[in-house]
């Protein structure tokens, strides 16, 4: 047994002075260890020193701990020739340091059950065990590529059994383990993006012409003269996107519905684009959306109608850009234009306008 001690701690001397380099078992994978043992017991056991074996099964949680589950068992002769056999079965948490290196040291604690088998004046029994001890990793064969390492473990740990008999103190067990640490299921490292292929050599570009003259505007109202529709605008009047003078209501006669809804038909899209590019244009003008509707049908439905109505136009032009102050209301059928009486006058009554406020 004293060679025994020897060796293992000469081997853990020796791993320890190699040089580090990237390495260790990876976050993520598991891992199985098989390792030879030296156990040296505790006096009151009254049987010698020998060796054991141990196998343990594990992943790596994280970059800083590590979980297994760890068998173990050794016999032991006393002086009449008796033998003791020691079983435990345990879960160890190790928490490691550097992890990334080739070398790396943990510290571990264990809790588990211990069992007794004795012959004769060898008391037979279970206990439950508590272990605590430190060991060190260090890779032999590891390929990043596959997520596999070999590695060499070798660890001393104090192996406590918790005797709870009246009278009886615990005993404490040394052990010193020597094996190998097999991982694998470890995440593989991803390639490098290729680089970027170089930028094609171009000639420099010609300069840019010269602007063309701004547009004629005879006027002075910002519309230019191909798109004027009203010449000669008087100074200082405002316009709408055709170079008319707005005055008191912006009509929009082609905005319709569906029947009995607030919802707006295609046909109307035009129209409403048009006189949100004159709001903007216009930015300071405060706006009415205004709801109409013809006279059929009871007058609360209809003043509902004109309300929804409105709104949706309100709406419309707030998501084309319009960000002038603007306000809905509905009239129902109280302000027709035309004869309720006809199908045409009914037509013009159903209707949504833009009334200026200032």
């Amino acid at each position: 047994m004293k060679r025994t001690a020897t060796g293992v701690g000469l081997t853990i001397l020796a791993v320890t002075l190699t040089a580090a380099a990237h390495g260790g078992t990876d976050p993520g994978s598991w891992y199985v260890a098989p390792q030879i043992l030296g156990v040296w017991v505790d006096k009151n056991r009254l049987v010698d020193d020998d060796a054991g074996v141990q196998f343990a099964f594990g992943r790596a949680l994280n970059k800083d701990w590590d979980l297994e589950l760890a068998a173990f068992q050794s016999s032991h002769e006393a002086a009449d020739g008796a033998t003791l056999d020691l079983r435990g079965l345990g879960i160890n948490v190790h928490r490691v340091f550097y992890r990334d290196a080739r070398i790396h040291p943990y510290l571990s604690l264990g809790l588990g059950d211990l069992k007794r088998d004795g012959e004769r004046s060898l008391a037979s029994g279970s206990d439950l065990y508590a272990s605590y001890g430190l060991g060190i990793l260090a890779d032999l064969a590891k390929r990043p590529e596959r997520g596999t390492n070999v590695q060499l473990r070798a660890e001393i740990l104090g192996r406590r059994a918790l005797d709870d008999s009246p009278g009886r103190s615990d005993s404490v067990d040394h052990v010193a383990g020597l094996g190998l640490q097999f991982s694998w299921g470890a995440p593989r490292p991803r390639a490098p993006a290729p680089a970027p292929a170089p930028e094609p050599a171009v000639a420099a570009p010609p300069p840019p012409p010269s602007p063309p003259p701004p547009p004629a505007d005879s006027d002075g109202d910002g519309v230019p003269d191909a798109a004027d529709k009203c010449p000669n605008t008087p100074k200082g009047d405002r316009v709408d996107v055709n170079g008319c003078t707005i005055k008191g209501e912006i009509r929009l006669p082609r905005v319709v519905f569906e029947t009995d809804k607030a919802t707006l038909l295609p046909e109307s899209y035009p129209i409403l684009d048009e006189a949100a590019a004159t709001l903007r244009k216009n930015p300071d003008l405060r706006i009415e959306v205004a709801g109409h509707t013809d006279s059929r049908g009871p007058d609360a439905y209809n003043q509902k109608l004109s309300e929804r109505r409105a709104a949706t136009v309100l709406k419309y032009l707030q998501n084309a850009g319009v960000a002038n102050p603007m306000t809905s209301h509905g009239y129902g059928e109280s302000q027709p234009i035309a004869d309720n009486a006809t199908d045409a006058g009914r037509q013009e009554n159903r209707r949504v306008g833009l009334r200026i406020l200032e």
